[in-house]
């Protein structure tokens, strides 16, 4: 196996590398991009949250069983 090969070597359970350089480097220029994806995801997540919560008012209305949904 080459020098190189095994310099870039990643672990199989947890697919990290095993240089803690490189897996510094790497976290380092993925940052930027895991902010953005973990924002939209959010963004997305709360959106339709809120699309059942907006369905759940306009067929319970302001009922005791509507305030029992947004307790559970």
């Amino acid at each position: 196996m080459s020098q190189h090969h095994k310099h870039n070597d990643i672990h199989w359970l947890t697919g990290q590398f095993f240089d803690s350089s490189n897996e510094t480097q790497y976290r380092d220029s993925i940052e930027e991009r895991v902010r953005f994806e973990s924002r939209l995801a959010l963004i997305v997540a709360s959106a339709i949250f809120a699309m059942f919560g907006i369905s759940d008012y306009n067929l319970l209305g302001l009922t005791r069983e509507y305030y029992l949904l947004l307790i559970k």
